[in-house]
């Protein structure tokens, strides 16, 4: 399977560190979905969490290596590109208490 202008598009746009090389070689159809999902964050961090999190057991996943390429993108995604909003009350109840 070959990778649409979209992906490749995508794969260019990241910065080396946060560029996934085995994924898009051993695994294409999961890297053109996430191009194409990657202006939506609510499907895209759907998806990431169905590739990442085994809910169907039997799956064998992903080996190792294409892994933390995944979850690396995930994160970068969900910290930089689409940062998710916080909530009033989680910023008060993570600062640290006075007097500890």
């Amino acid at each position: 399977m070959r990778l649409p202008a979209e992906a490749k598009t995508l794969l260019e746009s990241l910065a080396p560190g946060l560029r996934p090389n085995l994924l898009p070689e051993r695994f294409p159809r999961v890297m053109n979905e996430i191009a194409r999902r990657w202006r939506r964050p609510a499907q895209l961090d759907r998806y990431f969490e169905d590739l990442l999190m085994d809910t169907r057991r039997g799956r064998q996943g992903f080996p190792l290596t294409v892994a933390v390429e995944l979850s690396t993108l995930k994160d970068y995604y969900q910290t930089d590109v689409y940062p998710k909003n916080e909530c009033v009350w989680q910023k008060i109840y993570t600062l640290p208490s006075k007097g500890k």
